[in-house]
């Protein structure tokens, strides 16, 4: 029993003098608690750390201290991003009881933390910021620490390996507190509760306002609505709600949320100006809320760009103070100018970033006074942010009472208006069918005034053709007579005296002219009496053409004109008398009026159906006037015939006539000095 107890006591002094050289060995890397406190402070003057730039060494390398030299660690060092680094120390329990404490590392992407109980015994606790949650030892509270038991009047050795990924230059904390204190600052069921409020809040008025962006057709609500949802995602992710439950297994994703929250600028810029009406009510401070909005999208896509090309935003969070400076001066010179207008909107405006104002002023108090830790801090900026939604949704419920008001009024004064126009319309209309009916009471006395003008101008015409008629028609026997007598005295002068040959032919001239002119009036006569007695036959087209020319040959040769033919057999089925007073006008008129030396051509041929005729000559041609006027009876031309022809004016209007009647179409193609071309076509048979 005495050996047993020798046996004991030695192990117990062994014991009790190697805890005491191994405390005094690492005096320098030993921090010692001997005091139950709820904070300890930061370990960092107590550590050593290695750095390991491949990224190569092992934690048996580093207990046996193999090619691993450590330094003194400092409260200025800062963990450079794809570096691995190696932390050392101890803690030392001088108190009489056990104490389960907690060990704040500090925003560190991925940590390895180690315990060396023995020579044997290791317990490894796995976290950070970008770890996922499934490899995590201690998801939730502890993802930035390591719960730490240390016996009473022990010593306890451990590492740390920590690792920086592309996201940022973060620095260790290293801060122990007591576990009961370390729950307190991570009180999880009160900061759910109070986000779950929040939260709510501004999903609520994001979903309202929406919803009135819609209905409404106004886009201020729209762009209200994406600065609560950039806020909203700020916040979900500062409290690792998206880690938690949306990026469970991938929390890296969790820092690109961090780039739509640089939106909430943009959207709050352009909410104001809409919500103020600044383009109207302040023009100067809409042209520098327009400057602003350009800067802060230039620097949201200059941000952006430099976070995802380097992956760092400790300079970028420097700038972006800058950026929010500017943005509080705006706020506050544009407070200033709206007091001075006194409405109403502008009160609304000026509480609700006032609320703002001071929820960012105590946040900034609480956040250099408070835990490393704890959060709290962003709970005075979500209250501002409650009151100023709060005030801002009452600005926008009066902005939409006013419109309301307004439209009603508008409407009012429409209405009114209506009612002004349709009395006036009323008025209107009984002076206008006053007017109507005296302008008809006029218009029926000249219609019959007109209608007693049309008749005795009928009976003036009937008569006057009549008149026409009878005189032609008993011109025609006498003049048939003298014409008879003219060439018998023609034929007997030629054979006795040529002078009275000259003058005996002189007379037959001008009796065969008269004798033409008493025809052609005759046919009009006709054709206005529409007596038009057609007697179709079926003949082709070419061989009566042909003869047609025949006639006019001698003329052609008078004036050196030659006719040139190109007739293609082609059958038609019309009144043949009529064929022949068309072509024989037209032919006539263009040796008529053609220069003498010049060229006349004659085509008949078929195309698409149709029987076409064609007269061509390189007369003088028509002008604009002349084509107006082309068809109308007794109308002279400007083209004068060239070899002294007598012309009735008659010609061209009988062709139209005629060929209406035989249900042909009759084309001209002409320019002024550069000749024409009648073109006549008929239903080929």
């Amino acid at each position: 029993m005495r050996f047993l107890k020798g046996i004991a006591l030695f192990f117990y002094l062994s014991s009790f003098i190697s805890v005491h050289l191994f405390a005094d060995q690492h005096n320098s890397n030993s921090f010692t608690v001997d005091t139950i406190q709820n904070e300890y402070g930061s370990l960092i003057n107590n550590m050593e750390i290695f750095l390991d730039e491949d990224a190569s060494k092992s934690l048996d390398e580093l207990l046996e201290r193999r090619r691993v030299k450590f330094r003194q660690m400092d409260e200025e060092v800062i963990l450079d991003k794809k570096h691995v680094y190696w932390v050392h120390f101890y803690l030392q329990n001088k108190t009489n009881a056990d104490l389960n404490l907690t060990l704040y590392l500090g925003d560190i992407d991925f940590f390895d933390f180690y315990h060396v109980v023995s020579q044997d015994s290791l317990e490894v606790v796995r976290g950070g910021g970008l770890m996922p949650a499934w490899k995590m030892t201690y998801p939730g509270a502890f993802r930035y620490a390591v719960p730490v038991r240390l016996e009473k009047d022990s010593i306890h050795q451990f590492y740390a390996r920590l690792e920086n990924g592309e996201f940022g230059k973060p620095y260790p904390v290293f801060k122990l507190y007591g576990q009961d204190r370390f729950e307190e600052l991570t009180n999880l069921d009160w900061r759910n509760f109070w986000q779950g409020i929040f939260h709510g809040v501004l999903w609520v008025m994001i979903i309202y306002n929406i919803f009135f962006s819609f209905i409404g057709r106004d886009k201020t609500y729209f762009y209200y609505a994406l600065y609560m949802i950039a806020i909203s995602l700020y916040f979900l992710n500062i409290f690792g709600f998206l880690n938690k439950y949306v990026f469970y297994n991938h929390p890296e994703y969790g820092t690109y949320v961090w780039l739509i929250m640089q939106s909430a600028a943009v959207f709050y810029i352009i909410f104001v100006r809409k919500f103020l009406n600044l383009k109207e009510v302040h023009p100067l401070w809409d042209r520098i809320s327009k400057y602003l909005l350009y800067a802060v999208i230039g620097f949201v896509l200059f941000k952006a760009g430099y976070y995802l090309i380097f992956k760092d935003y400790g300079i970028l969070s420097y700038l972006s103070q800058i950026v929010l400076f500017l943005g509080a001066l705006f706020t506050v010179g544009l407070i200033i100018s709206l007091i001075q207008t006194k409405s109403q909107l502008a009160r609304y405006f000026t509480i609700g970033s006032l609320s703002l104002g001071i929820g960012l002023l105590f946040s900034s108090i609480l956040a250099f006074t408070g835990e490393a830790y704890s959060k709290d801090f962003f709970y005075s900026i979500q209250i501002g942010i409650v009151f100023e939604i709060f005030f801002f949704s009452i600005g926008l419920s009066y902005k939409m009472s006013e419109s309301e008001r307004e439209k009603r009024i508008a409407q009012n004064e429409l209405i009114e208006q209506l009612k002004q126009n349709e009395k006036l319309q009323l008025s209107y209309q009984k002076e206008l069918e006053q007017q109507v009916k005296e302008r008809t009471s006029e218009l029926e006395d000249q219609k019959l005034m007109l209608e007693k003008q049309k008749n005795k101008l009928e009976e003036i015409n009937q008569e006057k053709s009549h008149i026409i008629g009878m005189v032609a028609h008993d011109l025609r026997n006498p003049l048939t007579s003298a014409l008879s007598i003219a060439h018998l005295l023609h034929d007997d002068a030629e054979e006795k005296d040529q002078e009275q040959a000259e003058y005996a032919q002189v007379v037959v001239n001008s009796l065969e002219r008269m004798n033409l002119m008493i025809e052609k009036i005759l046919d009009i006569r006709a054709i206005d009496a529409q007596k038009l007695n057609l007697d179709p036959e079926k003949f082709d087209m070419a061989s009566e053409t042909e003869g047609i020319i025949n006639l006019f040959n001698d003329k052609a040769k008078d004036k050196s004109i030659i006719i040139h033919k190109e007739l293609n057999p082609v059958t038609v089925t019309l009144d043949k008398n009529y064929f022949f007073q068309i072509v024989e006008n037209l032919v006539s008129n263009a040796i008529k009026f053609s220069p003498i030396g010049k060229n006349v051509f004659v085509k008949t041929y078929g195309l698409n159906g149709k029987a076409c005729i064609e007269i061509e000559d390189e007369g003088p041609g028509f002008n604009s006037h002349d084509k107006k006027n082309l068809y109308r009876k007794f109308q002279q031309l400007s083209a004068k015939p060239t070899g002294g022809e007598s012309t009735t004016g008659l010609g061209l209007s009988i062709v139209k006539k005629f060929v209406d009647a035989m249900e042909g179409d009759l084309k001209l193609k002409s320019e002024e000095r550069k000749g024409a071309c009648f073109t006549i076509e008929f239903e080929k048979t």
